[in-house]
């Protein structure tokens, strides 16, 4: 479903108003978002056998819809481009938690693989209960530019903008959300996950993060580079 033809169209006639709506909309503005899999909660035990994903772990309670998603963000010189990632929707009617997950470092752009990788840590989340949003970081995935690698502003855009465009998302599946917002991540993605609390903190007063577990990641690439190669220096 494509939510921003949708306003273009409505509006057209209005063109006083669609300039305001634009503005308004510039980033975080849900494209569109298509399904790629489901996966009844037979399937997700054979996929954790296959895993070999302890049920003692992550016991299985709900099936899992996936969906591509691609979204507005902004760029360093703060221009509008795409950026994309994945989610991942619990068949459950009960209102659930929203919670980021950040991979961990990449190179190849694309898609990944859907029952690899972290994706499984997504699902993970997934089928206990939350709603989980997986930003693919800008210039990853099938979005615009080139990634810039633990890069604070960046990080948190791909990640806050996709929240934005995951309530679009609930709302026209008609899957409620409590207010509850988790991130966390690994490696990389623990340095993204630590950039969007920071920048969510900073700039989004709105946004009430419940949790944030950044894990691994590396917060201080520039002190421990000088510790390492230029021990004599104070930091």
């Amino acid at each position: 479903m494509n939510k921003c033809y949708t306003i273009l169209s409505i509006f057209k006639l209005n063109g006083l108003f669609l300039l305001l709506v634009i503005s308004l909309s510039a980033f975080g503005q849900l494209i569109e978002y298509n399904k790629v899999g489901y996966y009844p909660k037979d399937s997700l035990k054979i996929i954790w056998k296959q895993k070999n994903i302890p049920r003692s772990i992550v016991n299985i309670k709900h099936g899992i819809t996936i969906y591509r998603v691609k979204y507005f963000t902004k760029w360093i010189d703060g221009n509008k481009i795409i950026a994309t990632g994945s989610m991942f929707v619990p068949d459950n009617s009960k209102k659930n938690p929203l919670l980021v997950y950040n991979h961990g470092t990449r190179i190849k752009k694309g898609a990944p693989k859907k029952l690899s990788g972290e994706n499984i840590l997504a699902m993970m989340f997934s089928t206990d209960g939350y709603y989980v949003i997986s930003p693919d970081f800008i210039g990853l995935g099938e979005g615009e530019k080139s990634h810039l690698y633990c890069h604070i502003e960046s990080e948190a855009d791909a990640g806050i903008d996709f929240i934005r465009s995951s309530k679009e998302i609930l709302s026209d599946l008609g899957k409620p959300a409590t207010s509850e917002l988790y991130i966390t991540g690994y490696s990389q993605g623990g340095h993204a996950a630590l950039a969007q609390l920071q920048v969510l903190e900073r700039d989004f007063p709105n946004f009430k993060v419940k949790a944030c577990s950044p894990m691994s990641g590396p917060y201080d690439l520039g002190g421990s580079t000088r510790r390492s190669y230029v021990p004599s220096i104070p930091i």
